[in-house]
């Protein structure tokens, strides 16, 4: 009831954006017990087709399914959270996708693509992993209905798929559940023990781990400063997306032992420009959060645990990405898994020989008339999207 008197009141206050209609699901995942379950904001009102089950209905996904392309090529030791990846122009065969934004960011930390919905690094990872294992992965997490990889392509990375709000929270459980995921359970029944044999494994712990902090440096809505009785802030790992044609609105996150998903659109498919997920979506999303928090004070939402995990910090360089070497001059902590984590010192900060006189660079080391400085030495590719993003390198 008090989730449905929020949605009452967000459609009410966002009536003039054209936003009516919203699905919601918020999952304990200890116990997989759907504790809350609403279908439509109101089933009685057949102007929004209110008795559909927008739980269950199926929706075009936008972003919120990259979180597992990215979880693939982590576990795939294809990259860790501070790996450089490109964001640039580029034709599919004769598709040329664009971010929502119409820009390219150039080089971007792996992190930071999957926190801002970059399409061509997400594109360029799934190719890398193989669309039919991307397939495979969200077989194995229970999602049905999924056509063929030749029917998808490369669109699989930015949306394509239909989803819905039930197989969502399933697929964002193995964040908290160790890589795993699990049958949703919808009526209680203290008796019945959990069903393991229904558990799927879809990556490992660790890589469940960092995805959920990968997606905690997702930056909450204005205003969304939320905190737990003892002061603490909360920690969302939460990911949002938006459908082709703004059609549908998603956010999604994990929060202490919690999954909840919004789902922000009309069921007969009509578009709305103001369908995006982190405004027409993430606002209800972090509503419901603070509700949660406020009703379940005897709850502690902490991050998960690191506990047994094969999980280690290093020092990265903060400009590269990679293992800081003693020239860089900025560094940054990243996890990362031994034995399948990329392994790359950085070669891009270089201690050069200068003349004092010319400025210029010198194999002659003369007292007085020389001295050192570190300069940036990058493949031209790069140095070439740098310029083209407007960014100066020394």
């Amino acid at each position: 009831m008090l989730f449905e008197q929020y949605i009452k009141k967000y459609i009410d206050r966002n009536s003039s954006l054209g936003i009516r209609n919203a699905s919601v699901l918020l999952l304990n995942t200890k116990t997989m017990q759907a504790e809350v379950a609403v279908g439509s904001a109101d089933f009685f009102n057949n102007d929004i087709l209110g008795q559909i089950d927008g739980v269950r209905a199926k929706r075009m996904a936008g972003s919120v399914l990259k979180t597992f392309i990215y979880g693939l090529a982590l576990e795939n030791g294809l990259i860790c959270p501070t790996t450089l990846l490109k964001d640039t122009f580029h034709y599919f065969s004769i598709y040329a996708p664009e971010n929502s934004d119409r820009q390219f960011a150039g080089p971007v930390f792996a992190q930071d693509a999957l926190v801002n919905s970059r399409n061509i690094p997400a594109i360029k990872l799934l190719q890398d992993i193989g669309i039919e294992t991307f397939l495979n992965l969200l077989k194995t997490a229970g999602i049905t209905k999924l056509k063929s990889a030749e029917h998808y392509g490369v669109s699989a990375a930015i949306g394509t798929i239909d989803v819905s709000v039930e197989e969502v929270a399933k697929l964002y459980s193995s964040l908290l559940n160790g890589g795993k995921t699990k049958e949703i359970k919808y009526v209680t029944d203290d008796k019945k023990e959990s069903d393991t044999e229904s558990d799927k494994t879809i990556f490992s712990k660790e890589t469940a781990f960092i995805l959920f902090d990968m997606l905690s440096h997702n930056p909450a809505p204005q205003n969304f400063n939320i905190k737990d009785k003892y002061g603490n802030n909360i920690k969302v790992a939460w990911k949002t997306g938006t459908s082709y044609c703004f059609k549908d609105a998603w956010a999604v996150g994990a929060f202490g032992d919690y999954v909840l998903v919004v789902w922000v659109g009309n069921f007969s498919g009509e578009s709305n420009s103001n369908f995006w997920g982190r405004t027409a979506a993430g606002n209800l999303f972090f509503e419901l959060i603070r509700t949660v928090v406020l009703n379940k004070k005897d709850q502690k939402f902490f991050s998960p645990d690191m506990k047994d995990l094969n999980i280690k910090k290093i020092q990265v360089c903060s400009v590269s990405g990679a293992i800081a070497n003693k020239f860089c001059p900025k560094k940054t902590e990243c996890y990362f898994i031994p034995e399948k984590s990329p392994i790359n010192l950085c070669d891009i900060h270089r201690n050069i020989l200068i003349d004092n006189k010319t400025g210029l660079r010198t194999n002659v080391e003369v007292k007085g008339k020389t001295h050192y400085e570190v300069y940036e030495f990058w493949p031209s590719d790069i140095l070439s999207l740098f310029e083209k993003a407007g960014i100066k390198k020394q």
